[in-house]
Protein backbone atom coordinates (compact mmCIF):
# COMPACT_ATOMS: atom_id res chain seq x y z
CA UNK A 1 0.00 0.00 0.00
CA UNK A 2 1.41 3.36 -1.06
CA UNK A 3 1.63 6.19 1.48
CA UNK A 4 2.77 8.87 -0.97
CA UNK A 5 1.84 9.78 -4.52
CA UNK A 6 3.72 12.22 -6.77
CA UNK A 7 1.36 14.81 -8.20
CA UNK A 8 2.25 14.73 -11.93
CA UNK A 9 1.92 18.43 -12.77
CA UNK A 10 4.18 19.82 -10.03
CA UNK A 11 6.92 18.72 -7.68
CA UNK A 12 4.26 17.73 -5.17
CA UNK A 13 3.72 14.73 -2.91
CA UNK A 14 0.44 13.67 -1.31
CA UNK A 15 0.63 11.89 2.03
CA UNK A 16 -2.02 9.43 3.15
CA UNK A 17 -2.55 6.93 5.94
CA UNK A 18 -3.98 3.53 5.04
CA UNK A 19 -5.31 1.95 8.24
CA UNK A 20 -6.51 -1.67 8.16
CA UNK A 21 -9.76 -2.23 10.06
CA UNK A 22 -9.30 -4.75 12.87
CA UNK A 23 -10.25 -8.26 11.90
CA UNK A 24 -9.16 -7.80 8.29
CA UNK A 25 -12.53 -6.61 7.00
CA UNK A 26 -11.43 -3.42 5.25
CA UNK A 27 -9.39 -0.22 5.27
CA UNK A 28 -9.63 3.45 6.25
CA UNK A 29 -7.83 5.98 4.04
CA UNK A 30 -6.90 9.34 5.63
CA UNK A 31 -5.40 11.82 3.08
CA UNK A 32 -3.37 14.77 4.36
CA UNK A 33 -2.74 18.22 2.93
CA UNK A 34 -1.09 18.48 -0.48
CA UNK A 35 2.22 20.28 -0.14
CA UNK A 36 5.32 21.34 -2.06
CA UNK A 37 8.37 19.63 -0.48
CA UNK A 38 10.82 22.43 -1.27
CA UNK A 39 8.77 25.23 0.33
CA UNK A 40 6.44 23.26 2.64
CA UNK A 41 3.44 25.25 1.43
CA UNK A 42 0.06 23.86 0.39
CA UNK A 43 -0.44 23.37 -3.33
CA UNK A 44 -3.62 23.82 -5.31
CA UNK A 45 -5.24 20.95 -7.16
CA UNK A 46 -7.14 17.73 -6.48
CA UNK A 47 -5.81 15.24 -3.96
CA UNK A 48 -5.15 11.77 -5.27
CA UNK A 49 -3.83 8.58 -3.79
CA UNK A 50 -3.55 5.03 -5.01
CA UNK A 51 -4.18 1.85 -3.03
CA UNK A 52 -3.04 -1.53 -4.33
CA UNK A 53 -5.04 -4.18 -2.53
CA UNK A 54 -2.86 -7.04 -3.73
CA UNK A 55 -3.88 -10.69 -3.39
CA UNK A 56 -6.78 -10.31 -0.95
CA UNK A 57 -8.91 -13.26 0.09
CA UNK A 58 -12.43 -13.73 -1.24
CA UNK A 59 -15.00 -11.75 0.69
CA UNK A 60 -16.63 -8.35 1.23
CA UNK A 61 -14.65 -5.44 2.69
CA UNK A 62 -15.36 -1.86 3.76
CA UNK A 63 -13.26 1.03 2.39
CA UNK A 64 -13.63 4.43 4.14
CA UNK A 65 -12.20 7.67 2.76
CA UNK A 66 -11.92 10.19 5.63
CA UNK A 67 -12.05 13.87 4.63
CA UNK A 68 -12.37 17.14 6.55
CA UNK A 69 -16.12 17.46 5.94
CA UNK A 70 -17.34 13.92 5.28
CA UNK A 71 -16.52 10.21 5.17
CA UNK A 72 -17.15 8.27 1.96
CA UNK A 73 -17.86 4.58 2.42
CA UNK A 74 -17.40 1.95 -0.27
CA UNK A 75 -17.72 -1.83 -0.29
CA UNK A 76 -15.04 -3.96 -1.95
CA UNK A 77 -16.10 -7.35 -3.31
CA UNK A 78 -13.72 -10.18 -4.23
CA UNK A 79 -14.73 -13.62 -5.51
CA UNK A 80 -12.72 -16.38 -7.15
CA UNK A 81 -12.78 -14.71 -10.57
CA UNK A 82 -14.30 -11.27 -10.02
CA UNK A 83 -13.48 -7.96 -8.31
CA UNK A 84 -15.63 -4.83 -8.03
CA UNK A 85 -16.42 -1.86 -5.76
CA UNK A 86 -19.81 -0.36 -4.84
CA UNK A 87 -20.79 2.97 -3.30
CA UNK A 88 -22.40 2.62 0.14
CA UNK A 89 -22.55 6.20 1.46
CA UNK A 90 -20.74 8.63 -0.80
CA UNK A 91 -20.83 12.46 -0.95
CA UNK A 92 -17.51 13.54 -2.49
CA UNK A 93 -16.20 10.57 -4.44
CA UNK A 94 -17.58 8.13 -6.99
CA UNK A 95 -16.93 4.67 -8.37
CA UNK A 96 -15.97 4.51 -12.04
CA UNK A 97 -18.37 1.99 -13.47
CA UNK A 98 -16.77 -1.04 -15.10
CA UNK A 99 -18.29 -3.51 -17.52
CA UNK A 100 -18.93 -7.08 -16.44
CA UNK A 101 -15.89 -8.13 -18.46
CA UNK A 102 -13.63 -5.54 -16.76
CA UNK A 103 -14.64 -6.88 -13.33
CA UNK A 104 -13.44 -10.37 -14.24
CA UNK A 105 -10.04 -11.39 -12.85
CA UNK A 106 -9.76 -13.99 -15.64
CA UNK A 107 -10.50 -11.41 -18.36
CA UNK A 108 -7.86 -10.93 -21.08
CA UNK A 109 -7.53 -8.93 -24.29
CA UNK A 110 -5.48 -9.32 -27.45
CA UNK A 111 -4.61 -6.09 -29.29
CA UNK A 112 -3.70 -6.22 -32.98
CA UNK A 113 -2.34 -2.87 -34.23
CA UNK A 114 -1.60 -2.59 -37.96
CA UNK A 115 2.05 -1.59 -38.23
CA UNK A 116 1.91 -3.08 -40.89
CA UNK A 117 -1.53 -4.64 -41.27
CA UNK A 118 -1.47 -8.01 -39.53
CA UNK A 119 -2.29 -10.95 -41.78
CA UNK A 120 -5.27 -13.22 -41.09
CA UNK A 121 -3.05 -16.28 -40.78
CA UNK A 122 -1.30 -14.78 -37.74
CA UNK A 123 -4.60 -13.66 -36.22
CA UNK A 124 -6.06 -17.15 -36.64
CA UNK A 125 -2.93 -18.68 -35.09
CA UNK A 126 -3.43 -16.53 -31.97
CA UNK A 127 -7.15 -17.38 -31.81
CA UNK A 128 -6.52 -21.11 -32.20
CA UNK A 129 -3.78 -21.18 -29.56
CA UNK A 130 -6.00 -19.40 -27.03
CA UNK A 131 -8.84 -21.87 -27.58
CA UNK A 132 -6.49 -24.88 -27.51
CA UNK A 133 -5.28 -23.72 -24.07
CA UNK A 134 -8.83 -23.57 -22.72
CA UNK A 135 -9.49 -19.88 -23.29
CA UNK A 136 -12.98 -18.73 -24.32
CA UNK A 137 -13.18 -15.89 -26.85
CA UNK A 138 -16.27 -13.78 -26.09
CA UNK A 139 -16.03 -10.67 -28.26
CA UNK A 140 -14.10 -8.99 -31.08
CA UNK A 141 -14.05 -5.28 -31.84
CA UNK A 142 -12.58 -3.74 -34.98
CA UNK A 143 -11.54 -0.10 -35.40
CA UNK A 144 -10.36 2.10 -38.30
CA UNK A 145 -11.47 -0.29 -41.06
CA UNK A 146 -9.75 -3.25 -39.45
CA UNK A 147 -6.44 -1.46 -38.88
CA UNK A 148 -6.86 -2.11 -35.13
CA UNK A 149 -8.61 -5.17 -33.65
CA UNK A 150 -9.28 -6.06 -29.98
CA UNK A 151 -10.21 -9.60 -28.99
CA UNK A 152 -11.65 -10.31 -25.52
CA UNK A 153 -11.46 -13.71 -23.84
CA UNK A 154 -11.60 -15.53 -20.51
CA UNK A 155 -8.65 -17.65 -19.45
CA UNK A 156 -7.79 -19.32 -16.12
CA UNK A 157 -4.61 -21.20 -17.06
CA UNK A 158 -0.86 -20.62 -16.84
CA UNK A 159 0.27 -17.16 -17.98
CA UNK A 160 3.48 -18.59 -19.41
CA UNK A 161 1.35 -20.38 -22.00
CA UNK A 162 0.02 -17.03 -23.19
CA UNK A 163 3.61 -15.77 -23.38
CA UNK A 164 4.44 -18.68 -25.68
CA UNK A 165 1.88 -17.40 -28.19
CA UNK A 166 3.61 -14.02 -28.37
CA UNK A 167 7.04 -15.66 -28.59
CA UNK A 168 5.85 -17.70 -31.57
CA UNK A 169 4.58 -14.56 -33.29
CA UNK A 170 7.76 -12.65 -32.41
CA UNK A 171 9.86 -15.34 -34.11
CA UNK A 172 7.90 -15.14 -37.36
CA UNK A 173 6.83 -11.49 -37.41
CA UNK A 174 8.97 -9.30 -35.12
CA UNK A 175 7.65 -6.24 -36.95
CA UNK A 176 4.07 -6.83 -35.77
CA UNK A 177 2.51 -4.98 -32.83
CA UNK A 178 0.50 -7.59 -30.90
CA UNK A 179 -0.17 -7.58 -27.17
CA UNK A 180 -1.98 -9.86 -24.72
CA UNK A 181 -3.00 -8.17 -21.45
CA UNK A 182 -5.13 -9.04 -18.43
CA UNK A 183 -7.56 -7.03 -16.32
CA UNK A 184 -5.15 -7.44 -13.40
CA UNK A 185 -2.25 -5.64 -15.12
CA UNK A 186 -0.25 -8.54 -16.58
CA UNK A 187 0.84 -8.14 -20.20
CA UNK A 188 3.18 -9.51 -22.83
CA UNK A 189 3.78 -8.06 -26.30
CA UNK A 190 5.96 -8.68 -29.34
CA UNK A 191 7.95 -5.47 -28.86
CA UNK A 192 9.29 -6.75 -25.50
CA UNK A 193 11.46 -9.20 -27.45
CA UNK A 194 12.82 -6.67 -29.96
CA UNK A 195 15.88 -4.47 -29.54
CA UNK A 196 18.22 -2.31 -31.61
CA UNK A 197 21.99 -2.08 -31.60
CA UNK A 198 23.73 0.80 -33.38
CA UNK A 199 27.41 0.37 -34.26
CA UNK A 200 29.18 3.67 -34.81
CA UNK A 201 31.89 2.47 -37.25
CA UNK A 202 31.07 0.02 -40.07
CA UNK A 203 34.38 -1.80 -39.56
CA UNK A 204 33.16 -2.98 -36.13
CA UNK A 205 29.82 -4.28 -37.42
CA UNK A 206 30.98 -7.81 -38.30
CA UNK A 207 32.44 -8.51 -34.84
CA UNK A 208 29.26 -7.18 -33.18
CA UNK A 209 27.07 -9.33 -35.45
CA UNK A 210 29.11 -12.45 -34.64
CA UNK A 211 28.77 -11.78 -30.92
CA UNK A 212 25.00 -11.29 -31.19
CA UNK A 213 24.54 -14.53 -33.15
CA UNK A 214 26.86 -16.43 -30.81
CA UNK A 215 24.54 -15.51 -27.94
CA UNK A 216 21.60 -16.96 -29.93
CA UNK A 217 19.86 -13.66 -30.63
CA UNK A 218 18.29 -13.20 -34.03
CA UNK A 219 19.05 -10.30 -36.42
CA UNK A 220 16.05 -9.72 -38.67
CA UNK A 221 17.00 -6.41 -40.29
CA UNK A 222 20.12 -4.34 -40.94
CA UNK A 223 20.40 -0.73 -42.11
CA UNK A 224 23.10 1.85 -42.71
CA UNK A 225 21.88 5.21 -41.51
CA UNK A 226 22.86 8.22 -39.42
CA UNK A 227 22.27 7.85 -35.68
CA UNK A 228 22.54 11.20 -33.88
CA UNK A 229 26.00 12.42 -35.02
CA UNK A 230 27.19 8.98 -36.19
CA UNK A 231 26.89 9.47 -39.96
CA UNK A 232 28.00 6.01 -41.17
CA UNK A 233 26.55 3.93 -38.35
CA UNK A 234 25.07 0.44 -38.80
CA UNK A 235 21.70 -0.26 -37.18
CA UNK A 236 20.89 -3.87 -36.30
CA UNK A 237 17.30 -4.90 -35.51
CA UNK A 238 17.39 -7.94 -33.24
CA UNK A 239 15.12 -10.26 -31.28
CA UNK A 240 15.43 -12.29 -28.07
CA UNK A 241 12.43 -14.48 -28.99
CA UNK A 242 14.62 -17.53 -29.83
CA UNK A 243 15.74 -17.51 -26.17
CA UNK A 244 12.09 -17.33 -25.01
CA UNK A 245 12.81 -14.41 -22.69
CA UNK A 246 12.10 -10.70 -22.98
CA UNK A 247 14.95 -8.45 -24.07
CA UNK A 248 15.17 -6.56 -20.74
CA UNK A 249 16.66 -9.67 -19.10
CA UNK A 250 19.69 -9.61 -21.42
CA UNK A 251 20.50 -5.94 -21.99
CA UNK A 252 23.11 -5.34 -19.29
CA UNK A 253 24.87 -8.65 -19.96
CA UNK A 254 25.13 -7.92 -23.69
CA UNK A 255 26.54 -4.43 -23.10
CA UNK A 256 29.11 -5.94 -20.73
CA UNK A 257 30.08 -8.62 -23.27
CA UNK A 258 30.50 -6.12 -26.10
CA UNK A 259 32.68 -3.95 -23.87
CA UNK A 260 34.88 -6.74 -22.50
CA UNK A 261 35.10 -9.10 -25.49
CA UNK A 262 35.22 -6.53 -28.30
CA UNK A 263 36.84 -3.62 -26.49
CA UNK A 264 34.05 -1.23 -27.48
CA UNK A 265 32.55 1.46 -25.26
CA UNK A 266 28.84 2.01 -24.85
CA UNK A 267 27.75 5.45 -26.15
CA UNK A 268 31.16 5.96 -27.75
CA UNK A 269 31.35 2.97 -30.12
CA UNK A 270 27.87 1.48 -29.91
CA UNK A 271 24.40 2.03 -28.46
CA UNK A 272 21.89 -0.55 -27.24
CA UNK A 273 18.16 0.19 -26.96
CA UNK A 274 16.10 -0.43 -23.84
Amino acid sequence: MYTAYDYPCFNVAILVDVIPIKGGFGWIVVPYEIYRPEVALPAFGPARTEIELGMIENGNYILKIVMSNTIDIFEVHKTENKFWIEEIRVKQGAVIQKSEFEKRLDGFRVDFIGYPNIDNETKNLVFNRIEEMGGMIIDTKSYFDGWSVDVYFYYAGDLTELSQIIIEVAKNHPEYWIRISSNTGWLVQVSQYNFVIVVRRPENADSVINLILRKSFWIFKQEKEQFLEWKDSIKLYCSSAPLKKVWAEFREDLIKSMSQELGLKHWEDFWVSY
